[in-house]
């Protein structure tokens, strides 16, 4: 063996250490055509000089390279696993080859070694061409071609995150610019609906606020008529308006559903008193049905729900020319919280088909655009139907065809009502009346039925006229009210009760009819008959019993008020008659609106044209209630009222807010300035007296209840500045009497002072010592001793021109004046 391939063989095992612990190192011998191995010897079987080539063929299950490279092959059919061989030759001095030298390696080993980094860098370079650039960097081991790539790969990844970070930056100054543009957008859209709300609400509130009081006054068949349309124009007008303003709320999100108890019977009552005069006009029919199991006492927004029902039926009465309309309510049964409901609208109208239906619930959008031309509409009413249910926890569907009509249902989600459909401090005044009621359709008998005996009603059901009448033979005809039906499968109505009156018109009472069509023309049918009156199904419970009220009116029962009561009868807000009430309006035209209205239920009203004056008002008069304009030059509402709860006497008089703005969010900032409620222009004049009502009323309970928290005198003789019992008996001890008049003496003379110094301020001494002296008689008249002395006084000084005198006197008269209304506002909160 060659001396250097012998020195190799010798080294082998220092040579092995630069390799894996496993790898075999082999020294080809060239010239003996042997291999070396750690304790072996093979014959190659080969002769010298035979070409290297056949190394590759010749060698058993071993790869063979003669270069200086790494050559990867496999060879699983013996060994299972493949080889990796390094192989370096081995020459002498002079050049020639004499042997190879190779170290040997499973590529199960190396591969792992070498798959473990490429995978880091794969796994790498997957989530960089995914765009996440939070990955660490590659570690760099040994310096060989594989690191070289992992650095590249680290420097593209700092070169991306520079990138991006560029881009993020840009991409953040864009979204602040957008936003900010947004929110501007947003505040412009806002600000320009509130202005367009007040600007079109003042002069509709002059409309409707002229026009109801136009119709208090005697006017003839024609005028009225006209009266009557417009003011149904305005309300017209007015429900565009609201509809614009819900949808722009409903883009903001800023929708809030009210939660409180309500009559569903109500709720469909409305529905049908509004749209069955159309109904009519149009020759059509109107139907009620009511699933027995739905539930009368509801807790939710009966207004939205009344809204939704509304822009639903007015879209059937629409597109509806014959045929019938009718409203349909049921129980969703399996509901797991509270009370889900379904409603139907159909209709025999002009149907629609598949393509308009898909345009349906998208904003300002109808059938077409000759629907728009031809039936009018703003487009919102479905887009503010769905948004509204949505908020009802429920889903709006339509079905339709073209010429077959259209059903559009919807379900909603409420809560039972805490409170009972009918109070048993209001038990109806004929306690176990009897009651017939013949109705062959079971859902609307158990509903009616269920209502009258609420009113303690003793109520028995027939399925049929025949029914009926063996009833009526069995109880000798003893009812007191019999309820027949419209739709009796079996007889006609009328001819089944002109029957009845004949055979027992002596123990019987009251026959009326019930029909859940709504057809105006049934009480013409009706007018000579047995039959009294229609009552149309389905009714609050508030109502039937006014109408069944009016059936035995020789009774004269205390009348119940429904929710919706539009009377505003001025003998029904008589707890606040002769109350001051301070406006506050810079609209010369909604001045005498609200001055004509207000005086009408006999409140006594002044005017401020703005904040500051409203102040000055206050300061000199005491009101009982203040409605507060919002919009006013020189100080507004909100600041004036905060003024106003700056001062001791204006703490706790209740401020109304009275304003066009409807926007969302103006009843929290009334609120939140300081005063008491909100009520939006235009309005109706029952919803301010009722709104003024209970405010004052309120106001002065909670006087009261302060003024007996601090203890308050046990007699009315405590109050030294006024003599009562000498006041008391010159009015033959008349307490509500003296109360009045000592209202009038703080209303009309609390300026007294400041009158009789413009009197003198003018030179005009007379008028002055006029006014001193009315002072002395209507303080002596109230008891106030003191100030009548001290006005008797200034009478004589002015009388006989001692200027001086009389300046002086003047100071002393302004301390007992005030020290006299302080007594009577104290007063008139304990009494």
């Amino acid at each position: 063996m060659h001396p250097k391939l012998q020195e190799l063989i010798s080294s082998a095992a220092l040579t092995q250490s630069l390799f894996p612990e496993d790898s075999a190192i082999t020294i080809f011998d060239l010239e003996q055509i042997v291999y070396y191995s750690p304790g072996q010897t093979f014959n190659m079987g080969l002769k010298p000089g035979m070409p290297l080539d056949l190394f590759k063929g010749l060698l058993p299950d071993k790869v063979v390279t003669l270069k200086k490279r790494i050559r990867e092959e496999r060879e699983k059919e013996r060994y299972g696993v493949a080889i990796v061989s390094v192989g370096v030759p081995v020459f002498d001095d002079h050049g020639e080859l004499i042997g190879v030298y190779l170290a040997s390696q499973s590529t199960e080993k190396i591969g792992n070694t070498i798959a473990n980094r490429l995978n880091k860098i794969g796994d790498v370079v997957k989530k960089v061409s995914a765009g996440d650039l939070t990955v660490d960097k590659l570690d760099i081991e040994i310096g060989d071609e594989i690191d070289s790539l992992s650095l590249s790969i680290n420097r593209m990844i700092e070169d991306l995150v520079e990138q991006r970070t560029a881009e993020m930056k840009s991409k953040n100054a864009l979204l602040r610019e957008a936003k900010e543009l947004a929110e501007s957008a947003s505040h412009a859209k806002g600000g320009f609906l509130a202005n367009m709300s007040h600007e079109i609400r003042t002069p509709m509130n002059a409309i409707i606020g002229f026009n109801y009081l136009l119709q208090q006054t005697n006017l003839s068949d024609q005028q009225k008529n006209f009266v009557d349309k417009t003011i149904t124009s305005a309300r017209s007008l007015l429900t565009i308006i609201n509809d614009i303003l819900d949808f722009s709320k409903i883009e903001a999100n800023k929708i809030e559903l009210e939660q409180a108890d309500f009559d569903l019977y109500e709720v469909l009552g409305n529905i049908s008193s509004m749209i069955s005069f159309s109904a009519y006009e149009k020759g059509l029919k109107l139907h009620f049905s009511i699933q027995h199991e739905v539930p009368q006492m509801l807790k939710g927004d009966s207004l939205r729900l009344n809204q939704i029902l509304l822009n639903l039926s007015n879209n059937a009465l629409k597109f509806t020319h014959d045929g019938e309309i009718s409203v349909s309510v049921e129980r969703v049964a399996g509901a797991s919280d509270g009370v889900m409901l379904r409603f139907a609208v159909r209709d025999t109208g002009i149907g629609m088909t598949h393509e308009q239906q898909q345009r349906l619930f998208r904003e300002f959008t109808q059938m077409d655009m000759s629907t728009t031309r031809k039936y009018g509409g703003t487009g919102l009413g479905l887009v503010i139907s769905k948004n509204l249910v949505g908020l009802m926890d429920g889903t709006i569907e339509i079905e339709s065809e073209p010429g077959e009509g259209s059903c559009f249902s919807f379900t909603a989600r409420f809560k039972e009502a805490t409170s009972p459909a009918f109070s048993g401090t209001a038990a109806f005044y004929r306690n176990f009346m009897n009651v017939l009621l013949v109705c062959d359709n079971p859902e609307m008998q158990i509903v009616l039925k269920n209502q009258l005996e609420q009113f303690q009603f003793v109520v028995s059901a027939a399925n049929s006229a025949r029914d009926a009448a063996e009833l009526m033979k069995r109880q000798s005809g003893r009812y007191d009210l019999i309820i027949v039906d419209w739709n009796l499968g079996d007889a006609d109505p009328i001819a089944f009760a002109n029957r009845l009156r004949a055979a027992y018109g002596a123990s019987m009472q009251v026959i009326v009819l019930v029909s859940a069509y709504h057809e105006p023309e049934l009480q013409e049918k009706i007018a000579s008959s047995a039959i009294e009156k229609v009552l149309y199904y389905p009714s609050s419970q508030s109502h039937l019993y006014n109408e069944i009220n009016v059936l035995f009116q020789h009774k004269t029962p205390p009348k119940l008020k429904t929710i919706q009561d539009q009377d505003a009868a001025p003998g029904k807000f008589a707890s606040i008659r002769q109350a001051a009430v301070l406006l506050v309006e810079d609209n010369e035209i909604n001045q005498q609106v609200a001055q004509e209205i207000l005086q009408e239920i006999v409140l006594r009203v002044d005017v401020a044209v703005n904040g500051e004056e409203a102040v000055g008002l206050v300061e000199r008069n005491r009101y009982d209630a203040i409605l507060m304009d919002l919009q006013m030059p020189v100080m507004d509402g909100y600041e004036a009222t905060r003024k106003l709860r700056g001062m001791d006497r204006a703490r706790n008089i209740p401020i109304i807010a009275m304003t066009a703005d409807a926007m969302k969010g103006i009843k929290e900032k009334v609120m939140d300035a300081g005063m008491d409620a909100y009520i939006s222009k235009p309005f109706e004049p029952v919803q301010l007296f009722s709104v003024l009502e209970r405010a004052i009323l309120m106001s002065k309970a909670n006087q009261s209840a302060r003024a007996s928290a601090a203890g308050p005198p046990k007699s009315v003789k405590q109050w030294s500045v006024l003599q009562i019992d000498q006041a008391m008996e010159r009015l033959n001890n008349n307490k509500r009497l003296y109360m009045q008049i000592l209202e009038k003496f703080e209303r009309n003379h609390a300026k007294a002072a400041e009158e009789i110094r413009h009197a003198l301020a003018d030179n005009d001494s007379k008028q002055a010592a006029m006014l001193a002296h009315t002072m002395k008689g209507v303080s002596t008249t109230i008891g106030a001793s003191a100030l009548a002395d001290v006005a008797a006084r200034l009478q004589n000084d002015l009388q006989h021109h001692q200027g001086a005198a009389a300046e002086a006197l003047l100071a002393d008269f302004q301390e007992k004046l005030d020290e006299v209304l302080l007594a009577i506002e104290k007063l008139l909160l304990v009494h």
